[in-house]
């Protein structure tokens, strides 16, 4: 069958591709451990027996939707990071030596937002692929796992090609991060209902998009247009 709509994964040699494959899951695979034990219905300790018209979340269509819609990426190695107040310690990744995190400077972000939140740095994680897709996708928090981390949203655009990375908040009082191999970090939803190909092949050098780096900002060339326009009748 022919899909017009790809998404193809694109990872470093030094990971084996079945590795890869079970770091990128579809559903069921995506879906959280807990939900195999959760219910249709929801029981009524007073009459001691599971109500028909009392639904749970496993017949909710935004929950079950979100799950069939995405690909849950998790965590492909285990990774320590260490903080101090100012930025990142120390940071190791399994077995390679290469840095992963980097610390993103609060002028980029924090400096603005309102003192209402507890963060003292955003780092960036780099991940070991890049998507290459002809569909633009939302890539989030993976909420409903219930990690002890979070992820900030973006929207990526199908012209984008780039090193897949997620933004995540450190506490204030935080002194480490560490996730473990296999663990969530992100959900990426492809922007469309169409039916969309998973393709998975080794990155050849060099490979990654120049052309982002010709100019100090690529702002217009990834910038995607309103989606929604005010019905006036």
């Amino acid at each position: 069958m022919f899909f017009k709509n790809k998404l193809k994964v694109l990872y470093n040699s030094s990971f084996e591709e079945d590795h890869i494959k079970n770091c990128i899951k579809k559903m069921p695979y995506n879906l959280p451990t807990y939900f195999k034990n959760i219910p249709h219905q929801m029981f009524n300790p007073e009459l001691k027996k599971f109500l028909p018209f009392l639904r749970t979340v496993k017949t909710c269509p935004g929950y079950v939707n979100l799950f069939k819609h995405s690909l849950l990426i998790c965590n492909p190695v285990d990774s320590y990071i260490q903080f101090n107040d100012h930025g990142i310690e120390f940071q190791k990744h399994g077995a390679y030596n290469d840095e992963k995190a980097f610390a993103h400077p609060n002028d980029h972000l924090l400096k603005y937002v309102p003192n209402k939140h507890n963060y003292k740095f955003i780092i960036k994680y780099c991940l070991p692929f890049s998507f290459k897709s002809n569909v633009a996708y939302i890539s989030m928090d993976p909420g409903y796992h219930f990690s002890d981390h979070k992820t900030f949203p973006g929207i990526v655009p199908s012209n984008w090609f780039n090193e897949y990375n997620r933004f995540i908040p450190i506490h204030k009082d935080q002194e480490e991060l560490y996730i473990k191999e296999g663990e969530p970090l992100s959900i990426i939803v492809p922007l469309t209902e169409k039916k969309v190909s998973l393709k998975f092949k080794e990155r050849p050098a060099n490979i990654i998009d120049k052309s982002i780096g010709y100019r100090f900002s690529n702002f217009k060339k990834f910038l995607r247009k309103d989606t929604w326009k005010l019905d006036q009748n």
